[in-house]
């Protein structure tokens, strides 16, 4: 569970990498940065319930 946390977390950082490229867009990084902060927080979650 620690690796699929910190990978969620990486991909942050590489979505940040692909937005100062100009790859992505502001509409489409703020949306995936989105996404990324709910998985991180749904990963987070089950792992507490875990114990």
């Amino acid at each position: 569970m620690n690796v699929a946390i910190g990978s969620a977390d990486e991909s942050k950082v590489w979505l940040d990498f692909a937005k100062d490229l100009g790859y992505i867009d502001d509409t489409n990084f703020a949306d995936w940065k989105g996404d990324l902060t709910d998985i991180a927080k749904m990963l987070t979650g089950l792992y507490k319930s875990w114990g």
